[in-house]
């Protein structure tokens, strides 16, 4: 694609050198640069691109995103931000693939992990192929990839919507966290759902104070995303109500879109009715806890929202997998209880089934 194409929604681009230029992919780190590459020379927290484009050229990059001019000899893209620029240029390289493809994006505290896995088991249950990113496994195409951070970097992300969508998925579930959000990695991106679990005291060495963590969240919904879902039972998801036309969730029983009620836990997961306009519906997860109740909340009133019928997402609710890491049971032949409250990745599942086995 030539470099003029992919940078004409960047306001303040300017291309010193070919506009013609082929570009042939994307790189914001110097080791991973093709031949005919363009190079994002990012300025970081704790490095500066600028201070790699040089290795850029050497690898094979042909032209440079850059704040200021690098006189390497190359053609440079001049932006006022090289990480704002990164999103748009990566959307309309990679043919700006979430204009199709149905994304959801969950951010919140707690419960983003599984409510994704939850969404994405719906969707996939109600023949929608869909793709998932998130904290402890990433699907294209149904096949499972290695995960590097919960949100990729904006190049990372479209490149894989692209090959979610060469794969033939028609949706993608993906986990938007708060670093993600601040530093516009989801930028460019057209979100069909929007969903908000909950905001509790965390991340606060990256984020000055409650209400700065907040507003990283908030960005979701300035997003403008088709449809929006939030847990009121949090202080702030009631904030969100108030700011945003958003859908409702309490699994405490308080007056919302989808409320529940009657909710009984046993050992293999719980069971509740769910009021709302489609009538009250009774639910079935195999996840323990009251929490999972508001993430099954939110996944079933996501699929709804994304044109899932009632009825099928109360059935794909219910045959959804468990969660790996997540209140996870293990269960190697030992001759006691293991229960993984929490676990970062897959390999940390992996360490508690090996210590059990032991």
């Amino acid at each position: 694609m030539r470099l003029e194409q992919i940078v004409e929604g960047v306001v303040s681009a300017e291309i010193v050198g070919d506009p013609d230029l082929e570009v042939r992919g994307l790189a914001y780190d110097s080791r991973n640069v093709v031949e005919g590459g363009l190079f994002f020379c990012v300025t970081g927290m704790e490095s500066d691109g600028h201070d790699f484009a040089a290795a850029a050229v050497e690898s094979g990059a042909k032209a440079l995103v850059c704040e200021r001019p690098t006189g390497l000899g190359v053609t440079e893209v001049l932006v006022d931000e090289t990480r704002n620029a990164m999103p748009p240029i990566a959307a309309a390289f990679y043919g700006n693939p979430t204009r199709d493809l149905r994304v959801a994006g969950i951010t919140g505290t707690n419960g983003k992990t599984t409510t994704a896995f939850l969404l994405h088991d719906i969707l996939e249950g109600s023949g929608i192929h869909c793709g998932l990113i998130g904290t402890v496994s990433q699907l294209v195409g149904g096949s499972e990839e290695p995960v590097v951070r919960t949100t990729p970097e904006s190049v990372d992300l479209q490149s894989t919507f692209r090959r979610m969508e060469e794969a033939g998925d028609e949706a993608c579930v993906f986990e938007a966290s708060s670093h993600a959000l601040t530093l516009g990695r989801c930028d460019a991106i057209d979100f069909d759902l929007a969903i908000f679990t909950n905001l509790t005291q965390y991340h606060l060495y990256f984020h000055s104070d409650m209400e700065d963590y907040f507003a990283a969240k908030r960005l979701l919904f300035e997003s403008d995303p088709g449809a929006s879902v939030v847990n009121i039972d949090d202080p702030y998801g009631q904030r969100l109500a108030l700011e945003f036309d958003v859908i409702t969730y309490s699994a405490e029983g308080s007056a919302a879109d989808y409320s529940a009620s009657d909710i009984f836990f046993d050992a293999s997961g719980a069971s509740f009715s769910v009021e709302s306009e489609h009538g009250v519906m009774s639910v079935r997860t195999g996840l323990p806890g009251r929490f999972n109740v508001a993430n099954a909340l939110a996944a079933l009133a996501g699929s709804i929202a994304l044109g899932v019928e009632p009825s099928d997402a109360v059935s794909g609710l219910a045959d959804a997998g468990r969660v790996p890491g997540r209140f996870e049971p293990i269960d190697a032949g030992q001759s006691f209880s293991v229960l993984v409250d929490y676990a970062h990745t897959p390999d940390s599942v992996e360490n508690v089934l090996r210590a059990a086995r032991d």
